[in-house]
This record gives C-alpha cells, sequence and structure tokens, in this order.
C-alpha cells in the first residue's frame, strides 16, 4: 500500500473551514492525510461529514498579540517538527505569518499561503506599509502564493507584495467556488422564509450577507436603501451576518422602518436567504475575490458591487450585475432603484449569472484545480 503524502492546512477560523472549505476537504482526504490547525476542535468533521481528518488544537488570534503569538508559533513549529508535512497551507493573515515562518524553521518543503483580500487596500501612511510589510513577510518564508482572483494577483504584485513568477490563481478564481446543488433557486424556500419575516413573495428584498464590518461598506448600503426606499412598502432590506464591530447599533440609528428592514446574525444556510432575495449587494471597501456573488449568482440573483479589485472578477458588469464607485452612496442607490424598477433586467442578469456560475465557477472545478496544483507540487 502506497503510505499518502501529509498535508496540513492552517486556518485562524473554523469559519473559515465551514465557509470554504468543506467540498475540498472531501476529495482531498481521499488523496492526502489530512490535518487541520485550528483553535477548535472541529468535531463536526467527523461527527457530520465522516471525514477522515486529524485536527490539532492552536488558537491563532486574527488581532495582533505578541505574548500569544510566540507561544502559537512555537507551537506550530513543534507540531510540523514532529508530523513532517509535506505540503503546509494557510489561510488568512494571521495563520499565514505564524505557518509560513514555522513552517520554513521546520523545513516544510512546500509552504502555501492564499491571499483573499488585503486588509491594508484602505489603509494609509505607517499602518499601511507595516501591513505590507508583514504580507511581504508572508511571502518571504513561503514557497508559493496563490491568490482568489485574477485582480487581486495583478494588484499585490503592482503593490510589490511578491513577485510574479511566485504568485498563481487556480481555475478562474476563488477560493471555493460554489457548489451548484446547495446554492439553488428553490420556490418553496423561498416562501417560507418570506412567510418568517413577513415579506410578501412580490415585494423586492435587497441581501448583504458577509460579516457587518465598516469594510464591508454595510453602513453605505443602509444609508442608499434608507434615502431611496423609506417611502415604498414593497421593498425589503436583508442582512445576513455576524456583527463584528457593533455596526447593528449605527444601523439602527438610521432608523430604518423596522418591518422593511431585517437582520439575521448569523446563518448555517445562508442559501436559503440567498433564494428569498431579488438582488445581492456588496458595496465592500475591500474584497479578493467576493464568493457571496457566485453563490447568490448560483441562485440566479444579479449582484450590486462596488468596482474594486476582486469583485470586478465576480461582477461581468451590464452582464451579470452592476458596479459603482466604493464610498459613492449616491450612485449605490441610483444602481439599487434602477433594478428595483426594471424586472426584466433582474431576470436577465440573474440568469446571465447563474449561466457563468455554472460553466466557471463550480465548486468541482475549483476542487479538481486544487487537486492538480498539490499534485505538480509534493
Amino acid at each position: 500500500m502506497i503510505k499518502k503524502k501529509k498535508i496540513c492546512i492552517v486556518v485562524s477560523s473554523e469559519m473559515t473551514i465551514k465557509t470554504f472549505l468543506l467540498d475540498h476537504l472531501k476529495l482531498l482526504c481521499i488523496e492526502y492525510d489530512v490535518f487541520i490547525v485550528t483553535g477548535t476542535n472541529c468535531q463536526y468533521l467527523h461527527n457530520d461529514y465522516k471525514l477522515d481528518i486529524s485536527v490539532i488544537k492552536i488558537p491563532i488570534d486574527r488581532n495582533i498579540n505578541i505574548g500569544r503569538d510566540f507561544l502559537s508559533l512555537i507551537r506550530l513549529f513543534l507540531v510540523f517538527k514532529k508530523n513532517k508535512f509535506d505540503l503546509i497551507h494557510s489561510i488568512t493573515p494571521k495563520a499565514g505569518l505564524l505557518s509560513m515562518i514555522a513552517g520554513y524553521i521546520s523545513r516544510i518543503p512546500v509552504r502555501i499561503h492564499i491571499f483573499t483580500g488585503q486588509i491594508w487596500a484602505q489603509k494609509k501612511n505607517i499602518i499601511r506599509m507595516m501591513l505590507q510589510y508583514i504580507d511581504r513577510l508572508i511571502v518571504f518564508f513561503s514557497t508559493n502564493i496563490l491568490a482568489d482572483s485574477e485582480s487581486q494577483m495583478e494588484f499585490i504584485i503592482k503593490e510589490k507584495i511578491v513577485a510574479p513568477n511566485k504568485i498563481s490563481v487556480l481555475a478562474n478564481g476563488s477560493i471555493s467556488g460554489v457548489n451548484l446543488q446547495r446554492f439553488a433557486h428553490n420556490d418553496s424556500a423561498r416562501k417560507i422564509v418570506r412567510q418568517k419575516l413577513n415579506i410578501s413573495n412580490k415585494d423586492i428584498v435587497f441581501l448583504f450577507i458577509g460579516r457587518l464590518k465598516h469594510d464591508k461598506g454595510i453602513l453605505d448600503l443602509c444609508t442608499a436603501f434608507k434615502k431611496n426606499f423609506s417611502a415604498r412598502d414593497n421593498v425589503h432590506l436583508l442582512i445576513v451576518g455576524p456583527d463584528e464591530e457593533k455596526i447593528v447599533d449605527v444601523i439602527n440609528k438610521l432608523d430604518i422602518k423596522k418591518e422593511k428592514l431585517h437582520l439575521i446574525p448569523y446563518a448555517e444556510k445562508p442559501e436559503k436567504y440567498m433564494v428569498s432575495a431579488d438582488i445581492l449587494c456588496l458595496p465592500s471597501y475591500r474584497e479578493g475575490f467576493g464568493n457571496v456573488i457566485i453563490e447568490a449568482a448560483s441562485c440566479r440573483l444579479p449582484s450590486i458591487g462596488s468596482r474594486i479589485y476582486g469583485i470586478t472578477d465576480a461582477i461581468l458588469e451590464y452582464e451579470t450585475g452592476l458596479l459603482h464607485a466604493p464610498g459613492d452612496i449616491s450612485a449605490l442607490g441610483s444602481l439599487m432603484e434602477k433594478l428595483y424598477l426594471n424586472e426584466e433586467l433582474r431576470n436577465s442578469m440573474g440568469q446571465a449569472a447563474y449561466e457563468r456560475a455554472k460553466a466557471s465557477f463550480s465548486s468541482n472545478k475549483v476542487t479538481a484545480a486544487w487537486l492538480d496544483y498539490y499534485a505538480t507540487l509534493i
């Protein structure tokens, strides 16, 4: 029997596993002896999905904490040294920095990090320089770098974070692609969710799904919604995601009518909210790809997004959705108004978005690219 190669995926949060990696892991653990390092035990991988994966619990804080970060670095080094992995693969900045350093010191032969957006993209002066330096350290200690979109790759090459010969994009982009069976139009689910939220089947629903953070443009969206739709009773704003910066307190101060604003703090199955909506909005200030856009596309939703790297890969302007300048609340409101008024345009863009998601971004296609990429490196 041929001994399987050993790979280790390092993430700061198990949410990354649930959101992006499950479809990949199902096939990876057939080909490889798979380990995951994260801050929790991830029992659901064994109990719910029956995956033959070893989970090593090492807390990795998302925020800087020199003492805890050093301890995590030491623990990662010891784990890597003991297990002698053939490949390690990190996702998210802190996990990337610590695991690439630990992997370099412990002489792991293949060390991959994937960039999913740059937190310094909207920063200025010394903060921007410091955060860029951290990304350059990740690149230095890695052997291979991935980006989850072509435009993100071009951006970080232009910023001299990574050399062109060290970075790649798998398939057509996206860290995970979209599960076309899970994210699919469903009239029954649409009616159920709308009944629970007291939304008529004929009403128009704008949807935001993601972490509630200032740089996601969520306050821009709420402001545009209030300005353009306060006097219309047949339109709603549905916001789904964890509040990481007490954004809900600010949203409530905007005084949007309660019957028109629906806040869902967390969703194990975001797809049921997608099928209940009509238009996805992602007015983000930074985004590696905008995976939620192609998930919504698989549910036949058009999208409105900001014209930034990452999102411009997920939305084909005037074909699958519409784009506006980041931070331009007036333009955002105008695009929302345009799709609200034009049912034919909504439907045609939604269908085009679905066809593109199916052809270019299926999770099967992205997982196959991951497997091929690993095979070329190990």
